[in-house]
C-alpha cells in the first residue's frame, strides 16, 4: 500500500499509514532499496557487493591508521558506524580495543549496533553484543526492530537470545513484529508471534497485523505477502476487523492492488460489502477493473 508519513521521524522507520506517498518516502525507498541490495549481494561470495565491502575496509583501515596519533574522539566514532555498516570486523575490534564506546550515538541517535543489525551482518552483531552494547536506542530504535525491518532472521533471533524486547515500541508505536508484517518476513512474525504477541493487538491508527501484512509495499513479492497473511489467519487474525478509518485488510489489499491477497481474503471470509469511515466499499478502493468486478460479484 502507499504509506503515508507523519511526525518526527525516527532514522531508520518513518511512520506509516495508508495515504499518499510523499517525496521523502520516495526517497528513503530508494536508499532503503540500495541498502538491500547491498545487504543480499555480500552474502553472494565473490559478488561486485562483497568486493566492494573489503575495498571499503581497506580504505577505513588506512585511513585510521594514517590518522590515528590525532585522531579525536568524534572521528573515531564516526569510523566506528562506518566500520559497522561495511561490516569491518578487523577495524571495529581494532576500534574498541582502543577505547571507542560501543554506547556511541550517530545524529540520529542510533548506535553502532543498530547499523550492524540494519545492514545484516550477523558477525558484527556478535562482536557488538560480546562488547556489552546496549540493546536499545534513542526515540525507541532497537537492534531488533531494524534486523526485522531488514528481514534478518538470524540477527532476530541473536539478539532475542541476548535478552532484546520483542515488545518493546518505537516513537511511532510499533514493535518489530509490526516491521515484519508490513515486509512479508515471515520467518520473523512466526518467530515474536511465538513469544506470545497477540496477532489481533491493535497498533497506532487501529491497525493490526493482518492489515499492516494485506498492504505489505508493492516492492515485497506478492507470494511472501499472500504466505504472511495465510499465517496470520491460520492463527487466529480477525479478519473484518477494521483500523481508525473503518477499513479491513480486504479494503487496504483491495487499494493496493494485491489481487492474489484479495482473492485468498474472500476466500476466507472477508466481507466485501463492508464500507469504511468514508462510506467506500474495497470494490470502490481499487483502481483495477478486474479486481474492482470480482470484489463487486463476490
Amino acid at each position: 500500500m502507499a504509506w503515508q508519513r507523519r511526525g518526527t521521524m525516527p532514522p531508520f522507520f518513518l511512520e506509516e499509514v495508508p495515504g499518499e506517498v510523499t517525496a521523502v518516502y520516495r526517497c528513503a525507498v530508494l536508499l532503503w532499496l540500495a541498502f538491500v541490495v547491498a545487504f543480499v549481494s555480500a552474502f553472494l561470495a565473490g559478488s561486485p557487493a562483497h568486493a566492494a565491502d573489503a575495498v571499503r575496509c581497506q580504505e577505513l583501515t588506512r585511513q585510521y591508521q594514517s590518522t590515528r596519533a590525532q585522531i579525536t574522539a568524534i572521528e573515531v566514532s564516526l569510523l566506528l558506524f562506518s566500520a559497522a555498516d561495511a561490516d569491518c570486523l578487523a577495524l571495529e575490534t581494532k576500534l574498541l580495543d582502543a577505547g571507542a564506546s560501543v554506547d556511541a550515538r550517530d545524529r540520529l541517535g542510533a548506535r553502532p549496533l543498530s547499523h550492524a543489525a540494519r545492514f545484516g551482518h550477523l558477525d558484527m552483531v556478535d562482536l557488538l553484543l560480546a562488547r556489552g552494547a546496549p540493546l536499545t536506542g534513542r526515540s525507541g530504535i532497537t537492534p531488533i526492530a531494524a534486523a526485522a525491518y531488514a528481514g534478518s532472521d538470524e540477527i532476530v533471533e541473536l539478539l532475542l537470545a541476548h535478552g532484546a524486547d520483542e515488545r518493546l515500541a518505537d516513537e511511532t508505536g510499533k514493535p518489530p513484529i509490526v516491521y515484519a508484517a508490513a515486509g512479508g518476513r515471515l520467518d520473523i512474525v512466526r518467530r515474536l508471534l511465538a513469544r506470545n504477541v497477540d496477532v489481533n493487538t491493535r497498533y497506532p491508527h487501529e491497525l493490526t497485523l493482518l492489515m499492516w501484512a494485506a498492504g505489505a509495499d508493492e516492492k515485497v513479492e506478492q507470494a511472501q505477502v499472500v504466505k504472511t497473511v495465510t499465517f496470520l489467519l491460520d492463527n487466529g487474525a480477525h479478519i473484518d476487523d477494521r483500523d481508525g478509518r473503518g477499513r479491513t485488510a480486504l479494503m487496504i489489499a483491495a487499494e493496493g492492488g494485491r489481487a492474489d491477497v484479495v482473492t485468498l481474503l474472500l476466500t476466507r471470509g472477508a466481507d466485501p460489502s463492508l464500507r469504511d469511515n468514508a462510506g467506500k466499499r474495497a470494490a470502490d478502493l481499487t483502481a483495477v477493473t478486474a479486481l474492482r468486478e470480482r470484489l463487486l460479484t463476490h
